[in-house]
């Protein structure tokens, strides 16, 4: 029965104006969609370069991080075998000069010349560690 009554509701005939407006409306939502797919695919693609990107230079920072830190907790380990060695000998001279380079190394930034290397990386230019 609630057939019965939305046929009712329907007209028997539609104008060539009405339908071609009703044709032209559900185009346009077609083309809508497919627009609405092609831009969700393109941000997806643009997406996925980025963190490409993002992974790309956190990788790279990260061997530079790593070699930077690791590059002066090998010269302390030195330092320290020279104040060590210096202690089991009761030499002053090899103390001095192992808490000198300590201090040294201490009081020195592994980034004094960070800038460069930031803009190096920034400029996709070629870096040596």
């Amino acid at each position: 029965m609630a057939n019965n009554s939305l046929e009712s509701n329907l007209p028997d005939t539609v104008s060539v104006s009405e339908a071609t407006e009703v044709f032209s409306q559900v185009m346009g939502f077609f083309r809508e969609c497919e627009n609405t797919k092609r831009e969700t695919a393109r941000y997806d693609a643009m997406a996925k370069v980025l963190t490409m990107e993002i992974n790309r230079k956190y990788d790279l920072w990260e061997k530079v991080f790593t070699h930077v830190f690791s590059e002066r907790h090998a010269s302390i380990l030195k330092t320290f075998e020279v104040i060590n060695k210096g202690m089991q000998t009761n030499d002053k001279d090899m103390i001095n000069m192992g808490l000198m380079g300590l201090s040294t190394i201490v009081a020195s930034s592994p980034f004094a010349d960070f800038d460069k290397v930031i803009n190096a990386v920034s400029n996709g230019q070629k870096i040596s560690i």
